[in-house]
Parts: structure tokens; C-alpha cells; sequence
């Protein structure tokens, strides 16, 4: 079930050699020539991704562009280099690939925000330090009061904060944005962070600041758009914050990247100035003149070659599709790629967060930077993309990291850890105090003791947070179903998709048919969502499951915190489907609370999955069990006796009952052990052990073949694997467990 992971683009859907300079003032990035050899597959890449490949094809048969190239991945399975033509319109000119080196303008915000959130987690920044704490000229900012029309300025009600640099938020212009006699200040300062060609940079250099304290300084001197944190609007913010990185680090901007980045993620075909020894790689960058595509920035003679005025946050960098491929998948595994942590998960998730101030919303962009205006704000030119809902809302200046501002994982609306306050991660980390909500962590529920003996009894142990608020929160639901990084888990049916090493299989969102429903399961440490589909008009098979040898080897062979994600998904799909009408006016019902909970349109009444209790026990007489065979078992197999609580009844009342009813013994006191959820459909079994006042068996044949007493040391000896009289549940059963803990085993 293994595939592909992330996708980075700087085109439609990837990494094109031709820009249409003539419809955006940024270039497209562009591609070039494979400076070591693809690692080889064994089924071609247009197979695997037929339409994709089809789709590169025609860019280039129709002449759109010389060249283009994406990176296609899931999980950690290796990652897919579509591809079709050439980095440039010259004859002789080498296809494009992976290795090719195309200009990524703002896809560098990523590189300088995820380099600021290094320095939130070492406690150097916090998001809402003010920006004069770094960079003193930025004290006393003015703001201009009609800045399309006028130079007018008043006094900035707040200071300009780190956060609001890294969310465009700040009120800082941009020149590709930016209108009238403020973007002639713009010009005549030389606030230009961005190369096109090595003519344009001819005229650009000599008015250009030297330095990225040159040029924040005078940045700091020009009135602002708005006040500091009340209006989203693209902007030289991720500019800006290469300098606050330089003195919040104590080194140049490009060598803290260089060093904290690039060398630990092996990303060596990454350059803010591109080595003479690998033009051959580098793209041309072209222009649409009405429609002939003419060479902008040919890369022969291009002015990336050259070294900059200053390493530029926010448009700089030129890199290869498996470089910037490497960085995603970084993120995406939360700080950490092939074994070497660049960051810790706590920051990936505060990073990929909303971190957009209180009241900002984002509008759109446009300003020929590729952008689309209004809420869907899509990722097309120059953007992050992964699948097809994540495209749909991606870059919407919410988070630290992308194109517009945001690294396009759409934030979700609640915190995904315990240990991040107010933009600032606290000590201790990770291995210290596991997130909120995580495996180790029940806000509000006390300190659960560890159970002595036995082992945690099967379906329990999730690692996902439930996250009841997202639940409740539409625009939250949305945006997780819309985060690059979210999963959905394969089913057939209620049968669990696996791969060939045994685990669950998920695959993205985009495999989500359009008419299913999806079902929110939660949240992992990372903050990365898991959803489940609900398909219109699923049935489900009566017969049980228990019976199935395929549904019990995979059982078997599943790590706890998987089964477990499992049998939630498995119980609330199959509540779905058996609760279809309203119990009190009998119309139909419609999911809704990410999928944990049906209403009734009719009358308005609201459903929501519950769970049958049962009792699982041991009546245990003079250092023997009581282990009962039901009808239908496989041969040999015993276990614990079972029954439903019933009404007004207390679970040691309904422990004692049921034994009583079934074998006819009579207990006195006892004790609860642990407790399971059961997906087949939805119990929760409470395992007991209970004192016998006696060992007399008066069996009841409508509710077991047999039942016998046995000994300590023989229940431990089939638990070791030894023949016995009788057969031991599987160990995903709580009865295994149970009789673990009877045992002393």
C-alpha cells in the first residue's frame, strides 16, 4: 500500500521551465538538467501516475513551456519525478528532472519561516516579541493614512510583532503590491528583495541596500499600510525576518539556514548564488512577449549566478524539485528526515498551526503574483500542493511558512500540544510531556495507574488526540479535511486495508470519494488529522466478524495504538449505517459533528453513537477459573464468561448475575481489573475477577456448551504456548488479558 509522499510545485501542478513573466511580476520557477541519475523504479512513472504524466505532456506538446517537473509522495514511500521536456527552447538544452534548477522566488518564505521557528524552539524568538527588540529602527512606526494616494501618516497603535512578519500582517508593502507614492518610496529606497534578470539588476544593485541590516533599516523608515496586526497583505515580511534570524542567532542569515537546514537535510542543490559548475542544471527563465515566449533571464548569463545584495527570505533561492521534496517531507514527518531531527514536533505543529492574530482574516492576492482572490484562495503558480482538497485553501497567509505568507497545511482551530504558550515553546520538550490530548495525556481525567502485571488490553493505547472541539468547529473541520498532511484510512467495507509489513494502510484526502462522509478520528501528535469515509448507501455484513479468519489475522498481527484507531473508525461507521432513522419520528438522519452524531431534519432530534456495556469475567474458587466454551467456538477455545449490563444494574450486580445465570455459581466480592472497547459492533467490555462461594456447575446450554474449573499453573501454561485442556482467546481479546493478570503471568 506504500506510494508517494508530498508534492512541491511551482507551476499548475509542478515546476515549469517557462514563465509567463507577462501575467505575474515573479517568474515562474523553472527546471533543468539531472545532475545524478533518478533513482531507478520498477514500474515507470507514467504508469503510476498516468493523468499527471499525460497532463506534464501536453504542457510542452502544446509549447506552454520548454520543461516541467513535479515530486509526488505519500507517507515515506519513495517519491514520484514526473516529468516532460527540457530546462530550456535550445537544442541541445537537457531534460528536465529532478535535479534540474529552477528560480523558487517565494517558495523561500517556507525555508526563512521554518528557520525562524528554529529559533522560537531555542528559545531565542517568541511570535509575539516586538520586532524592535531586534531590529531598533522598527520602535516607532508610522502608518499612512491613504497609503494608494498619500504619504500621510499617523502613529502605529502597536508594534510591528515577529508573528506578524512571518503572517503578513505586519502592514508592510510589497513592490508587486503595493500602488502610488508609496511604491515610488519603495523604489527610490531600493526595497527590491527580488532578482529577475541580469538587466533589470543592473538598474536595481546601485540603488539596492548592501546588507540585510541596510535594507531593514530603511524598511523601517517607510510608513506602513496598516496598523500591525489588523489586515493581512503580502508583503516583504519573510524579508524582514532574514535579519531578525541574523541577530537573534548571532550569524548571517544564509549560513543559519546553510548550517541549521540545508547540510542536516542534505539539500545540496540549494543556492542563494548558483555555483558556475552547475549552470547546466539551471533553467532558463522566460517571458511571454503577446505570444512568443522570449528568454528573460537566459542561464548562461543569469543573474543568479551572481551573488545577491543580500540573501532574500522571501524570493531568493534556486533549488531542485528533490531538494525542496526533502524539506516537505521533513515537515511532514514532523522535524525529522531519515533519522536526523532538525526540529522537534511541538514546532512543526505550532509552525503549521493558525497563527494569524485574533480578527484577521485572509481576502485573497493578487497583484500579478498567481494568486486568486476570496476565501478558496488556491495553489497555483509558485505554491505548496499535495493533493486535491488541500489545494483548494492552501496559502492563505495563515502560518509562518508559505507562498502568501503560509505554509499551506490550513491551520486547524484547537492547539496540538500541552507545551506551546503564547507563541513560545516551553522547556522540556517532547520526551519530557507528551501533547495535549496524546498518548500519555487525558486533560481533566486524573493519573490513570500503570497496571502491574498484565498487558494493556487490546483496541486501547490510541495515539490519536479525539479532538472534540474540531468537532464542533466547521471552519476548523474544513481546514484539516483541506491540511496537505492529512490522512484517510483505507477500508473494504469494515475490513481493515493494510500493508505489506502489517501496519493500517492510509492514503490522502484526495482519494475521498465525493459523495462519502468524512469521519474526523483525531489527531496525532503532529497535529496531522486522520479522518475515515462513510460511503453513501454502505450495508454492512450481519455476520460476525469474530468469524472471520482474515479480520482475526490482521487483528492479530496490528500494533495496539492501530488497532485501536481501528476499531473507532469500524464502530462508528457501523453505528452509521445501523442508525440510519430517527428513533423518535423514524425519518432519516444526516451525519454531521465530523461524523459523530446523525440529526433528524424532521424533527430536529440529534443522535449520537453509544456503546453497549459488558461485563467479562472470572469466578475463581480455591486457586482455580471458571472458563466457559461457547456455541460455535473453534475447537478447544475457552474464556471468561460474558454478559450485557442491564438496566438499573451496577457491574458488580451484573457480574454476579451472569454468572449465576450461566453456570450457576454464586459469587460474592469483586474487583474490577481493566477495561476494552469491542468493535463488533460497539461494547465496552469491563473485565472482573469475582470469589465463587462455591465450585458447583449447573450449566445453562442455552448459553455455553461447557464449563470447567482450571488450575493456576495449567492457565499459565497454555498462556506460555503448552498444550492444555482447553484452548486461550486471542491476545487482542480482553480475556486474554484477564486471565494474564489472574495468572500472575
Amino acid at each position: 500500500m506504500k506510494l508517494v509522499h508530498w508534492i512541491s510545485t511551482g507551476g499548475l501542478a509542478a515546476l515549469a521551465a517557462a514563465t509567463a513573466y507577462a501575467q505575474q511580476a515573479q517568474p515562474r520557477p523553472q527546471v533543468s538538467a539531472q545532475a545524478r541519475p533518478t533513482p531507478r523504479m520498477t514500474i515507470p512513472v507514467n504508469a503510476l501516475l498516468p493523468a499527471t504524466s499525460a497532463l506534464f505532456d501536453s504542457y510542452v506538446a502544446q509549447d506552454k513551456m520548454p520543461g516541467i517537473v513535479g515530486a509526488f509522495g505519500a507517507g515515506d514511500g519513495p517519491t514520484l519525478f514526473p516529468s516532460a521536456g527540457k530546462i530550456s527552447d535550445a537544442p541541445n538544452a537537457p531534460a528536465a528532472g529532478p535535479d534540474s534548477l529552477w528560480r523558487v522566488y517565494s517558495m523561500s518564505k517556507p525555508i526563512t519561516g521554518m528557520s525562524a521557528m528554529m529559533l522560537v524552539e531555542d528559545g531565542k524568538l517568541n511570535l509575539d516579541d516586538p520586532v524592535s527588540e531586534y531590529i531598533p529602527a522598527f520602535k516607532d512606526m508610522k502608518v499612512a493614512t491613504s497609503p494608494d494616494t498619500s504619504l500621510a501618516t499617523r502613529p502605529a497603535v502597536r508594534p510591528i510583532t515577529i508573528r506578524n512578519l512571518l503572517t503578513h500582517t505586519a502592514g508592510l508593502g510589497y513592490t508587486i503590491v503595493t500602488k502610488g507614492p508609496l511604491l515610488e518610496e519603495y523604489e527610490r529606497l531600493g526595497i527590491l528583495p527580488l532578482s529577475v534578470s541580469a538587466a533589470m539588476e543592473e538598474k536595481m544593485r546601485p540603488v539596492r541596500p548592501k546588507s540585510l541590516e541596510e535594507f531593514a533599516n530603511r524598511v523601517a523608515t517607510l510608513p506602513l499600510i496598516a496598523d500591525p496586526g489588523t489586515k493581512w497583505s503580502y508583503s516583504i515580511g519573510l524579508d524582514v525576518m532574514g535579519r531578525v534570524i541574523e541577530v537573534a542567532s548571532g550569524m548571517s542569515f544564509e549560513r543559519f539556514v546553510q548550517t541549521r537546514l540545508f547540510d542536516p537535510l542534505k539539500m545540496r542543490s540549494s543556492f542563494w548564488q548558483v555555483p558556475q559548475s552547475e549552470v547546466g542544471r539551471l533553467a532558463t527563465n522566460y517571458a511571454f512577449v503577446g505570444d512568443t515566449r522570449t528568454p528573460l533571464d537566459p542561464a548562461a548569463t543569469s543573474v543568479f549566478l551572481q551573488k545577491p545584495s543580500f540573501p532574500y527570505g522571501g524570493a531568493g533561492l534556486v533549488m531542485s524539485a528533490r531538494d525542496y521534496d526533502r524539506f516537505l517531507h521533513m515537515i511532514q514527518d514532523g522535524g525529522t528526515l531519515e533519522g536526523v531531527r532538525v526540529m522537534k514536533p511541538e514546532t512543526i505543529a505550532l509552525a503549521t498551526s493558525n497563527l494569524l492574530p485574533a480578527g484577521v482574516v485572509f481576502g485573497g492576492v493578487g497583484g500579478g503574483t498567481g494568486g486568486t482572490q476570496g476565501e478558496q484562495h488556491g495553489l497555483r503558480r509558485g505554491r505548496l500542493r499535495r493533493a486535491r482538497g488541500y489545494a483548494e485553501r492552501a496559502g492563505q497567509g495563515h502560518l509562518c511558512l508559505g507562498w502568501c505568507g503560509g505554509y499551506d497545511r490550513v491551520g486547524r482551530s484547537v492547539e496540538a500540544f500541552a507545551r506551546q504558550r503564547d507563541g513560545q515553546l516551553l522547556p522540556g520538550g517532547p520526551d519530557t510531556a507528551p501533547p495535549a490530548g496524546g498518548r500519555g495525556a487525558a486533560p481533566g481525567c486524573g493519573e490513570v495507574a500503570p497496571m502491574s502485571v498484565m498487558d494493556a488490553p487490546g483496541f486501547t493505547g490510541g495515539m490519536l488526540d479525539r479532538s472534540d472541539a474540531l468537532r464542533h468547529d466547521p471552519e476548523g473541520l474544513a481546514a484539516a479535511q483541506r491540511d496537505w498532511r492529512a490522512r484517510l484510512l483505507v477500508l473494504d467495507g469494515l475490513l481493515p486495508g493494510t500493508t505489506d509489513d502489517g501496519h493500517l494502510a492510509w492514503t490522502s484526502m484526495a482519494d475521498m470519494p465525493d459523495d462519502a462522509e468524512p469521519i474526523l478520528l483525531g489527531l496525532d501528535e503532529s497535529g496531522r488529522p486522520h479522518f475515515a469515509a462513510l460511503l453513501n448507501g454502505m450495508r454492512v455484513d450481519n455476520a460476525p466478524a469474530m468469524r472471520s479468519p482474515a479480520l482475526m489475522a490482521v487483528l492479530a498481527a496490528l500494533a495496539p495504538g492501530e488497532a485501536a484507531t481501528y476499531a473507532g473508525a469500524r464502530s462508528v461507521i457501523d453505528w452509521h449505517v445501523r442508525h440510519g432513522f430517527c428513533a423518535k419520528c423514524g425519518s432519516p438522519t444526516e451525519p454531521f459533528r465530523a461524523g459523530w452524531a446523525r440529526k433528524c431534519p424532521n424533527c430536529g432530534t440529534e443522535h449520537f453513537p453509544r456503546v453497549d456495556p459488558v461485563v467479562i469475567m472470572i469466578a475463581e474458587h480455591d486457586g482455580r477459573a471458571l472458563l466457559g466454551r461457547g456455541k460455535g467456538w473453534p475447537p478447544g477455545r475457552y474464556s471468561a464468561l460474558a454478559g450485557f449490563v442491564e438496566p438499573a444494574e451496577s457491574i458488580e450486580e451484573a457480574v454476579a448475575r451472569e454468572i449465576l445465570e450461566e453456570s450457576g455459581v454464586r459469587v460474592g466480592k469483586v474487583r474490577y481489573v481493566a477495561s476494552q472497547p469491542w468493535p463488533f459492533p460497539s461494547s465496552l467490555m469491563m473485565a472482573c475477577v469475582a470469589e465463587a462461594e462455591d465450585d458447583a456447575i449447573t450449566l445453562d446450554v442455552n448459553e455455553l456448551e461447557d464449563a470447567m474449573w482450571v488450575p493456576r499453573e495449567m492457565v499459565r501454561a497454555v498462556l506460555r504456548g503448552e498444550e492444555g485442556p482447553f484452548v486461550a482467546p486471542p491476545p487482542y481479546a480482553i480475556a486474554y488479558t484477564l486471565l494474564k493478570e489472574w495468572a500472575g503471568e
